[in-house]
């Protein structure tokens, strides 16, 4: 399996992951100039930007560890384009969900908003 088609895979399963626990999925793979989005869900008023991350086990470290300082920024550039174009979102919050080939783990408020540096 290519790595597109892996990703896409994994996607599908933390997608039916957050369905069964009330997550409204919103959209998939959201593209902007800065970067992607792996999934934007609904839960209540929050919308939820996710980054799911696959790993083969966690030998290498943890999801999160692969979401590192420069990916969160990309993440955070892209959900200010999305939130600019609905104007309606006032919460939001930043997920990771990571997978390895015997779990699956949902971090919630994986990393803060990270704001424009001007240095």
């Amino acid at each position: 399996m290519n790595t597109r088609k892996k990703g896409a895979f994994y996607e599908d399963v933390a997608c039916r992951h957050l369905q069964q626990h009330g997550i409204i999925i919103l959209e998939r793979n959201f593209r902007c100039r800065i970067g992607e989005i792996d999934i934007i869900g609904k839960k209540n008023d929050c919308i939820i930007f996710f980054e799911v991350k696959y790993r083969h086990s966690d030998y290498n470290g943890a999801a999160l560890a692969a979401v590192g300082f420069s990916k969160q920024k990309r993440i955070c550039r892209c959900a200010d384009v999305y939130c600019m174009l609905h104007p309606w979102i006032k919460n939001i919050r930043y997920d990771v969900i990571g997978i390895t080939d015997t779990k699956l783990e949902w971090i919630e408020n994986a990393f803060s908003h990270i704001g424009y540096s001007w240095n």
